[in-house]
């Protein structure tokens, strides 16, 4: 009688971990369901954008803009936005986009 007692608990503690193990795989990670198929680009010497297509969250473009004397700016950044839409950014007034990027969110 203990024998199959001790079988059923093994088995009882099987079943729960196989269910334990099967509700983890369907919970997406963070990594898994981000922002995907990104790209950004330069629309004008003082306009940046970014775009994903794909995946859930958000991205935000950057651009490191400069002075036309050569001198650096800070980093300036545009809103977050949801997959699908269009991040925008428009470098100081007087200065022009050296280099841009995004950030997903």
């Amino acid at each position: 009688m203990k024998k199959l007692t001790k079988i059923r608990s093994i088995a009882m503690a099987t079943v729960v971990a196989g269910l334990i193990g099967s509700v983890l795989a369907v919970i997406p990670t963070s990594k898994a369901s981000a922002a995907f198929d990104c790209s950004s680009w330069q629309s004008t010497v003082t306009k940046a954008h970014a775009r994903c297509n794909l995946g859930l969250g958000g991205v935000r473009v950057w651009a490191d803009c400069r002075s036309l004397s050569g001198i650096p700016f800070p980093r300036k950044y545009g809103p977050v936005v949801p997959v699908g839409s269009i991040s925008t950014v428009t470098c100081y007034s007087g200065t022009i986009v050296i280099s841009h990027g995004y950030q997903v969110q």
